[in-house]
């Protein structure tokens, strides 16, 4: 959730032209250029390494906490991470492992037969606990916790500024409880902890064959209230939220804040909308849809 100067993209030839420039030796038989990522463009090589190329300062210094990070979850767990096989000096990039499967969309989870949506759950219950039982100490000094009180001004800023003429007055009153309830929330975090920072559905991946899960882009690594981890998983559902969650074994409290934290977040995300136009506001405002009941008029 970092935000800073972002370099201009460099496009899919731009980042090849840097690819070869800073590693001549390279070869591959096929290449995919993805730009879907909020901070990174992504070139895809033989689907066997991953050239992952930072766009912000920020996201450059966090490689070698990302590889320090993914060195300690290798074999800690069953699900798959991208390890790192090496950063260029400057840091313009950076070589991943290439994690197999597709994208675990909600759809994507419920079609699974129960006892693979089993194997989902506890894969990513295990890995969590891993992630969670590293010494933030592997942060760079600087890094900023992952804390909705840091930015919560500016998205109630952008929300009073840009949103009335994009939500009814129902769901702008949904919005204002939202960000009316930040310091209540804040008040109830537990000891803070490494996490991930951005469990979703982009960055998780299920390998239907190997029937194992996987979890890429570890670039928002910070410190924070466990349930952060969990936010994003009430889009499959509050069933798939409790049934992680009882397998993490988590803290009493650690479903109703990863609920409220996804309630923020879906507001956030509309409101970085305003700012990015990385997406269209109809896809912005999906979580927002899925996270929040509007009453009926």
């Amino acid at each position: 959730m970092a935000e800073g100067a972002k370099d201009p993209p460099l496009g899919e030839a731009g980042a090849v032209s840097l690819l070869r420039a800073v590693r001549p030796d390279l070869q591959w038989r096929s290449l995919r250029y993805a730009d879907d990522g909020w901070d990174h463009e992504v070139l895809l090589l033989d689907d066997r390494l991953v050239v992952r190329i930072p766009n912000e300062e920020h996201y450059r210094r966090m490689l070698e906490a990302e590889r320090a990070v993914l060195d300690r979850l290798g074999g800690s767990a069953r699900a798959a991470v991208p390890r790192v096989r090496w950063i260029a000096p400057d840091r313009r990039l950076a070589l991943h492992d290439f994690v197999p499967g597709d994208a675990l969309t909600p759809a994507r989870l419920a079609g699974l037969p129960s006892r693979d949506r089993d194997a989902v759950a506890d894969q990513l219950a295990e890995l969590l606990v891993a992630i969670h039982a590293i010494d933030p100490a592997v942060l760079p000094s600087g890094t900023p916790s992952w804390s909705v009180e840091e930015e919560g001004r500016e998205v109630a800023r952008l929300a009073g500024a840009g949103l009335p003429g994009l939500l009814s007055a129902a769901e702008l009153r949904a919005v204002e409880s939202i960000l009316a309830d930040v310091p209540a929330l804040l008040a109830l975090a537990p000891r803070a902890v490494l996490v991930h920072g951005d469990v979703y559905e982009d960055h998780l991946l299920w390998d239907a064959e190997a029937r194992r899960l996987g979890l890429i882009d570890f670039s928002d690594l910070a410190t924070g209230d466990p349930a952060i981890d969990f936010a994003e998983l009430g889009d499959y559902g509050p069933a798939f939220l409790a049934d992680v969650a009882r397998r993490y074994g988590g803290d009493a409290g650690l479903i109703d804040r990863a609920e409220r934290y996804g309630r923020w977040l879906a507001v956030y995300l509309m409101t970085d909308h305003l700012v990015s136009r990385k997406t269209s506001f109809a896809v912005a405002r999906i979580p927002f849809d899925r996270r929040v009941r509007i009453p009926s008029a």
